[in-house]
């Protein structure tokens, strides 16, 4: 499965991956890359670049999701302001109209006070007539 090569001052090995694929070993991928099979190495490159075109993918799906979010939260903060200053409003034109409202009570009071006396002072008319006719 693994050969160990002496060379002048360095050992090398080998990994002979059909071996360990048939006695359904796992072997680590920095083993791999030290060994000198170049299949190994260019099948662990391929078995990357994968998982790396995989994982662009995967990153440009989730920008685009971002920014559809972004856009929609953009849209949502734009409409929550635009209603905040038309309730501002509202609450503007509400406290115009309280404030008639107050105004036109105190106008009424003072009217019917008037009338009330005039009421009586007609009265009071009316009962000297009547006690001059009597």
């Amino acid at each position: 499965m693994i050969n160990i090569i002496h060379n002048d001052k360095s050992f090398n090995f080998d990994v002979n991956r059909s071996n360990i694929i048939y006695e359904r070993l796992k072997i680590d991928k920095n083993i791999l890359l030290l060994s000198r099979s170049e299949l190994d190495v260019a099948e662990l490159f391929r078995e990357t670049e994968q998982k790396f075109h995989q994982l662009r993918d995967t990153l440009s799906q989730q920008q685009a999701l971002l920014e559809d979010k972004r856009s929609t939260l953009k849209a949502l903060t734009k409409k929550v302001k635009q209603q905040g200053e038309k309730l501002e409003e509202q609450n503007r034109e509400l406290s115009k109209k309280d404030q008639l409202i107050v105004s036109r009570a105190e106008r009424l009071v003072i009217l019917s006070k008037k009338s009330s006396q005039i009421l009586l002072k007609k009265q009071q008319k009316l009962d000297g007539i009547t006690n001059v006719l009597r």
